[in-house]
């Protein structure tokens, strides 16, 4: 395992992480994660713990996360790596206390679509069964993982309200693209029959409407004219799951529509996904949208036919009313 090898990949100086072999997976945010399932035997649990690594340089076109596996049993108690290796540390009364672990899978991801490959230059030092185990686990969950490490490493700006919203244009429509409104998103990509297809995501941003409507285009990135393969329309009102309210195939053929939706669904718990992206877009629109506050009179409302408070000895009506807006009487 290099950290700073031929391609200068890097990652953190060292990482240390106490293990949970009852769950199912680990996923941190510094580099490491460990992924769990059962093992050959009754009761025993297997692990891989992944290192994250990728070219740090923000000019250079590689958009490729490099995993490095390693295999551990479920009695161990801590992994952490640093400089000399990745380490394990056993129970108390174990013999030995503590081992360096063997790499066993050199992989390489795209945080975008999930296409997960043994390491192109080094295919006879990865296990096929481990980049397999790794590839099952490609989930929106761990994607955005990767794509969070992605951005640190390379620098980019991480996912928040963009600074350079077009007002005039979100107001054109009732639903609004997620990138429109937020920036650092990941790009939700697919491949079906060597062809990439990216999702594009609508939703409500307007505070206080209660439509719960969304819905989701796929387009071809080979299709130059812009048109969409196909698109779903979605209520997502309700604690959970969604209701497919129409799907209609545009510039593909149905069943190529069915089967992205399909590929969407396998990725994400839909309906807490895009519960979570809308509320995450009502917040910006709440700054966009906020209502102005009526001024609210602190001093006592002074009757027309009363003295008016100048101290003229005149009546208010006949003196100062309608001065404060510009619209006063003559005497």
């Amino acid at each position: 395992m290099n950290k700073d090898g031929p391609n200068e990949h890097t990652t953190a100086d060292s990482v240390d992480v106490v293990l949970e072999p009852s769950t199912r997976r680990q996923l941190g945010e510094d580099g490491l994660l460990v992924f769990w399932r059962d093992g050959t035997e009754p009761g025993q649990r297997e692990g891989l713990v992944c290192i994250l690594s990728m070219c740090p340089h923000p000019d250079c076109a590689c958009q490729l996360v490099y995993i490095d596996g390693f295999i551990i049993d479920g009695n161990a108690t801590r992994v952490y790596w640093e400089d000399e290796g990745v380490h394990l540390e056993q129970p108390k009364g174990a013999a030995p206390s503590q081992t360096t672990l063997d790499e066993k899978m050199m992989a390489v991801v795209d945080p975008d679509s999930g296409d997960t490959r043994a390491h192109p230059d080094m295919p006879d030092a990865t296990d096929p069964m481990l980049v397999e185990w790794l590839a099952s686990e490609m989930d929106g969950e761990l994607l955005d993982v990767l794509h969070r490490f992605r951005a640190r490493a390379k620098g980019y700006r991480p996912e928040g309200p963009r600074a350079d919203l077009d007002l005039d244009e979100l107001e054109k429509y009732h639903l609004a693209y997620v990138d429109d409104l937020l920036e650092g998103t990941r790009s939700d990509e697919y491949i079906l029959s060597d062809r990439r297809y990216w999702s594009c995501i609508h939703l409500c941003p307007t505070p206080g409407c209660d439509c719960h409507e969304a819905r989701i285009i796929f387009f071809d990135d080979q299709v130059e004219s812009g048109d969409a393969a196909g698109n779903v329309l979605l209520d997502i009102s309700g604690d959970s799951g969604v209701k497919i309210e129409k799907m209609t195939a545009e510039s593909e053929p149905e069943h190529v529509l069915t089967t992205l939706w399909s590929l969407f669904e396998q990725r994400h718990d839909v309906g807490s996904f895009l519960r979570k992206r809308e509320a995450q877009l009502k917040a910006v629109g709440e700054t966009l949208w906020r209502p102005i506050p009526k001024p609210v009179r602190t001093d006592p409302k002074v009757g027309r036919n009363a003295p008016c408070p100048c101290g003229s000895g005149r009546k208010f009506k006949k003196c100062c009313l309608g001065k404060d807006d510009g619209s006063s009487k003559s005497s």
